[in-house]
């Protein structure tokens, strides 16, 4: 949790940076090149998006916040809370940093309109031209981003809501038709419904070939 001398002390017109990655090390090691840009009046480590709402919720929002954010998390998908945390924190500005591949992956993030992504491959020079770029008021993409973003403008990309992507990992899990109406508080028509047209889109014919491809494309990790 969020040691106690940090609960609502940013109320000033101040800069932060939250990095929320479940990889212990790797959030330790980015952190310390976020310090050393000299930036951000305070870096701050977290585990989990629950963690970072009580965050939000417990600070000013004159504080302009930098989400660093991985794609993959324990429970869920980064993307699956960014609509969330915009319309708590105003001044939110979002990169996520992650290891994804896939296009159709990369092509799902940008659907949730991110300021940056960038590769954990990146190093700290490109760290530095993301945050000047976001300052600048422009979106930024890395290097192995843009090609990838030159590969998708040469093909329909396929893109998943973060409501299919909730009935796709419980899907994964085996829960039924039934079950899964009652978990997301649909009915089971809408739930058919959701599975035929994402298997129209994806060109498969069985859940066992669409949850095939979702993971083959890294839209899920189960």
């Amino acid at each position: 949790m969020i040691p106690e001398e940090k609960e609502d002390i940013y109320t000033n017109d101040g800069k932060i940076a939250v990095v929320i990655d479940d990889h212990r090390l790797f959030a330790e090691s980015f952190s310390e090149l976020l310090k050393r840009a000299r930036i951000f009046d305070d870096v701050v480590i977290m585990s989990d998006y629950k963690e970072y709402i009580y965050f939000l919720l417990k600070n000013s929002r004159k504080v302009k916040i930098y989400l660093f954010l991985d794609y993959y998390l324990k429970d869920a998908l980064g993307i699956e809370f960014i609509d969330q945390v915009r319309k708590l924190h105003r001044k939110m500005r979002i990169v996520v940093v992650s290891t994804v591949t896939k296009l159709s992956t990369i092509q799902t993030i940008l659907a949730h309109r991110p300021e940056g992504i960038i590769s954990k491959s990146s190093g700290f020079d490109i760290i530095l031209e993301c945050i000047h770029s976001i300052e600048s008021g422009n979106e930024y993409y890395c290097p192995y981003m843009r090609d990838a973003l030159n590969q998708l403008n040469k093909k329909e990309p396929v893109v998943f809501s973060n409501r299919e992507i909730e009935l796709l990992k419980l899907c994964a899990k085996g829960i039924t038709i039934e079950e899964a109406a009652s978990i997301l508080t649909l009915s089971r028509h809408t739930i058919v419904s959701h599975r035929r047209r994402m298997m129209n889109r994806t060109n498969t014919k069985s859940i066992t070939e669409l949850l095939g491809y979702v993971r083959e494309n890294g839209i899920i990790s189960e």
